[in-house]
């Protein structure tokens, strides 16, 4: 059985690391609603490396006036 890297489980406080970011940002996301699919088990925060993929490709941006 091979296991699929993108479905593998973070948390948050891995998730700021991965993306230079802090931990209070993704837990502001959260709460606002406006941040990428997690998992919550009690008080664990978990998200999977293709749903923080899938979200930063939705907003992702291509500069207007490029070559």
């Amino acid at each position: 059985m091979l296991i699929d890297p993108k479905n593998t489980l973070i948390d948050t406080c891995a998730v700021a690391r991965l993306t230079k970011t802090s931990k209070s940002y993704w837990e502001k996301l959260r709460c606002r609603g406006e941040g990428p699919k997690y998992i919550k088990r009690g008080r664990l925060v978990l998200y999977r490396l293709s749903d923080i993929e899938d979200w930063f490709d939705l907003h992702s941006v291509t500069p207007a006036g490029g070559n």
